[in-house]
């Protein structure tokens, strides 16, 4: 039972991290042209959800209602991304049930499943890098832009493999080359109380 309180919290707590990052950058995965832009990005939206987003329900800062408790305030950790500095068209993804993750070149997949994707000079390999290779991009992230945007999905994984024709035959080939395709996403917060 405090299992699931825990999970149920952790959810919660995702879910307004998410909508204050909407908030700060106006969409759930903006793009960077490099680590260090990425960096400052990240450490500027911490100072920011710290200091001036109202916690919902509070009308007051995450700053002010631990400096409430505490009588002093905790020094906002900077992110320090040094090995993404070289990294291109790195995009940070907030999601609503996992949290915030960093992939570098998910430019190229955007692109792939929300513009041109004709743009991509070799769109094709994507899709092969896509279904195999698990690393290149969480499982999570690549079905929901898949099931958010299927007649697009469906034009792309057919433009590379001229069988497909449905999202399910998407998800069928996802399935068989990830393991994980069907994994539920884990909070990256964790409650220490509930």
């Amino acid at each position: 039972m405090k299992v699931i309180k825990s999970k149920k919290k952790a959810f919660e707590m995702q879910k307004e991290l998410h909508d204050s990052f909407i908030e700060f950058f106006g969409c759930n995965d903006p793009v960077f042209e490099n680590g260090k832009k990425v960096e400052s990005a990240l450490n500027q939206f911490w100072e920011w959800r710290n200091t001036k987003w109202k916690v919902p329900g509070t009308d007051k800062t995450p700053d002010e209602l631990w400096l409430e408790k505490h009588d002093t305030l905790p020094k906002t950790p900077k992110n320090n991304i040094a090995s993404l500095y070289t990294e291109k068209g790195i995009g940070i993804i907030c999601d609503e049930e996992a949290g915030i993750g960093i992939f570098p070149e998910y430019s190229f997949v955007k692109t792939l499943f929300k513009g041109d994707y004709k743009r991509i000079r070799n769109y094709k390999e994507l899709v092969y890098d896509l279904i195999e290779e698990p690393s290149f991009m969480d499982s999570y992230i690549l079905k929901k832009l898949i099931l958010e945007n299927k007649d697009r999905a469906i034009e792309v994984f057919n433009a590379a493999y001229p069988n497909i024709k449905t999202t399910q035959e998407i998800e069928t080939i996802m399935r068989y080359a990830r393991k994980d395709w069907d994994d539920e996403p884990i909070p990256t917060i964790i409650p220490v109380k509930t």
